[in-house]
């Protein structure tokens, strides 16, 4: 019967931490759509600004710049996604740990 509970107890962990990391991920992922609708605003900007100078092209390089600028903040959002993920599965691995050694599991 102990047996059949400690399988549940961590059948319900593992559930927990499997919706804790979903939500984790849907959160970066809202965090890269945003950046993405950034993106897009800046690339309007750009042509628009082409459109109102046409081929004075000193105007516009500005604007190229900063559309670099959030792709770089495009990456470091990336990398924050993966150590979030990361930090997420260590956070895992120590709970079962934990739970594994309070249950006698591991001595």
């Amino acid at each position: 019967m102990s047996d059949t509970l400690d399988i549940h107890s961590v059948a319900a962990l593992l559930n927990d931490a499997r919706e804790r990391i979903k939500e984790s991920e849907e959160r970066s992922k809202e965090t890269i759509n945003l950046t993405e609708i950034r993106l897009i605003k800046k690339i309007d900007e750009i042509q628009q600004t082409l459109n109102v100078f046409g081929q004075d092209y000193s105007k516009w390089i500005p604007l190229l710049t900063s559309l670099q600028k959030n792709e770089d903040n495009k990456k470091t959002l990336t990398i924050a996604l993966i150590t979030s993920f990361i930090t997420n599965i260590a956070a895992l691995i120590v709970t079962l740990f934990v739970f594994f050694v309070k249950s006698g599991v591991i001595k």
